[in-house]
């Protein structure tokens, strides 16, 4: 007779877990549009795109009194006034950093869920399987490295000034415990990615490399014709001197290689 009950009182526990997780982000929710809404105002000067922070954009439109734009941009990236961050926001966090410093086969569902602070009932509701999980890391990543270079093109008026600036985007993934792009980790492990995580992860490159064609034609540096080939290029030869740059914990190289595709021509001086 007990033997037959176990089951349903594993289900009553999940269900239990559950409504208790959905709770906790009820409530947590409301104080973290609070924190939002009064996050500090204005961006600063360099791109994290590709840091630990999730660079995320001031643009979505508050319901709050004062209507303040809420993400503040720091060197470490967007980051709200308060911790009052939902629990999904807090999974994708941690795994974000996991997956740039072991990649796919890294992440660990049981493992997150104890560095997040959750049960793995509660991780299972947000992302029922890892591909999941890992998509929606990798989606949020290209939004807001997309994000972040609209805010170096409304902040940069000289076109050529934007592509100088670009390889910092790069960069800033090496000076947080050298890390690197988590969509060129992935990259590097794609034939072993689920299809949905390697459409995100072609979209990062996809965003990329247009915003340089945009930016290459806007500088006069090269026709609408030959933009696209000089961008993937462009992408590449950036994206390659981060990872030689990881491969020898130096971050030093990655900035002699930059200049040296300045002195080749590739980016403007």
């Amino acid at each position: 007779m007990l033997r037959s009950r176990q089951p349903l009182f594993a289900r009553l526990g999940l269900a239990l877990a559950l409504a208790l997780e959905r709770m906790d982000r009820e409530k947590a929710e409301p104080a973290s549009r609070r924190g939002l809404a009064c996050a500090a105002r204005e961006y600063g000067e360099t791109l994290p795109l590709i840091g630990l922070s999730r660079p995320r954009a001031a643009r979505e439109q508050i319901n709050e009194p004062h209507d303040c734009r809420v993400a503040h941009f720091i060197e470490d990236g967007f980051v709200d006034s308060q911790t009052g961050t939902s629990s999904r926001d807090k999974i994708l966090d941690v795994a974000t950093k996991i997956a740039q410093a072991h990649g796919y086969g890294g992440l660990n569902l049981r493992t997150l869920a104890e560095e997040v602070g959750i049960k793995a009932a509660s991780l299972y509701h947000h992302f029922p399987s890892k591909a999941d999980l890992a998509a929606a890391v990798a989606k949020r990543y290209w939004e807001d490295a997309a994000a972040g270079l609209e805010v170096l093109s409304s902040r940069t008026q000289d076109p050529a000034d934007r592509l100088r600036r670009f390889p910092g985007t790069f960069r800033k993934s090496l000076e947080n415990d050298n890390r690197i792009c988590l969509c060129s980790f992935m990259t590097a492990e794609f034939d072993d990615l689920p299809d949905p995580v390697k459409k995100e992860v072609e979209t990062f490159t996809d965003v990329n490399v247009a915003w340089l064609s945009k930016t290459l034609v806007a500088a006069g540096i090269v026709s609408t014709k030959d933009a696209k080939k000089r961008a993937h290029a462009i992408f590449a030869a950036v994206a390659g001197a981060q990872l030689m740059a990881r491969g020898r914990s130096d971050i030093k190289l990655f900035d002699a290689l930059i200049k040296n595709y300045q002195a080749a021509g590739l980016l403007p001086l």
